[in-house]
């Protein structure tokens, strides 16, 4: 009994064929057959339902018209299964209405009884994979940035300053620079808490940052100590210019008091101000510098609206 197959070729005569082509036609993987110069011979079911087309438009087509030609992983596809007989790899598809899609591809080069050679090739839109694979990475990430950043101001919180620090600190020492630690706190913040409440407190905090970021250059970096201080990093500065911008800061905040409801809270701020030598640094030293910066700081409270350094 002979049996044709797809296109009107003949690729079997004998029975068996009969259960190949059911197989090929019931299953779940969209499947079709092209020849070597990319003209579709077949297709089944799964693949005119995930592409659009009915197998007869399919079969009136070249392999280049529902794959995106832009995607390179496409063209080393083909060279790849030209030199190894078969591939595995992921390229974009492009449906009938002309939206694309990532397909995992498996494509076999094989020969039929009469030497002649033919290709059959699997795809599995993975397009909902991706999609999971790109919530779980963004989700990722925005563990990683919640669990390094302060909730209230958007500055690092102190585990994510302390490493930063460390790959400051080590920059510092390869290139033999300086770094200027420097804590701020806020002058007399209980007072407006308790007169205005907590709620103002908080945007007094945003407030700040928003003032200090102005001061700041773009590779400095700010971090919530705790409550209302804050920590700052200050790549290559020796003492006097350290000083510059610990004034400069100070006097930023002093001259732009916060406006609650008509009322103007007037605010200052008081520093402490370290330098680092590279080359003198640890990573065991980094909670022994913190704490000499805090206390530098607590020698500028004394006084409150003031800059201490120590070199």
């Amino acid at each position: 009994m002979q049996i044709k197959t797809w296109g009107g070729e003949k690729l079997h005569d004998s029975i068996p064929n009969l259960y190949y082509r059911l197989a090929f036609e019931n299953n779940v993987l969209a499947q079709f057959i092209t020849q070597p110069s990319g003209s579709i011979i077949c297709a089944n079911i799964s693949a005119c339902q995930m592409l659009g087309w009915t197998e007869a438009e399919l079969c009136q087509m070249n392999r280049d018209e529902i794959v995106d030609l832009d995607d390179n992983s496409y063209h080393d596809a083909l060279k790849t299964r030209s030199d190894q007989g078969e591939v595995c790899t992921e390229i974009f598809f492009i449906r009938k209405n002309g939206s694309k899609f990532p397909a995992r591809v498996y494509s076999k080069i094989f020969n039929d009884d009469q030497g002649n050679d033919w290709i059959i090739t699997s795809i599995q839109d993975i397009s909902s994979e991706k999609m999971n694979n790109s919530i779980i990475e963004k989700l990722h990430e925005e563990t990683i940035y919640l669990a390094n950043h302060d909730y209230l101001t958007d500055t690092l919180n102190r585990r994510g300053f302390i490493e930063h620090l460390k790959i400051e600190f080590a920059r510092n020492k390869r290139e033999n620079h300086f770094c200027a630690l420097a804590i701020l706190d806020i002058d007399y913040f209980k007072e407006v808490n308790d007169q205005y409440g907590h709620i103002v407190g908080d945007k007094i905090l945003i407030y700040i940052v928003g003032l200090l970021k102005e001061c700041l250059r773009p590779y400095d970096t700010i971090g919530r100590y705790g409550g209302d201080e804050f920590i700052l990093c200050l790549p290559n500065l020796d003492s006097h210019s350290a000083e510059i911008i610990g004034e400069r800061l100070r006097k930023h905040i002093q001259e732009n008091p916060y406006n609650y409801d008509g009322v103007w809270i007037n605010l200052t701020i008081s520093i402490g101000i370290k330098l680092v030598n590279g080359l003198d640094f640890h990573q065991n030293d980094i909670n022994h510098f913190i704490s000499e910066v805090d206390r530098i700081m607590y020698q500028a409270k004394q006084k409150r609206n003031t800059v201490c350094i120590s070199s």
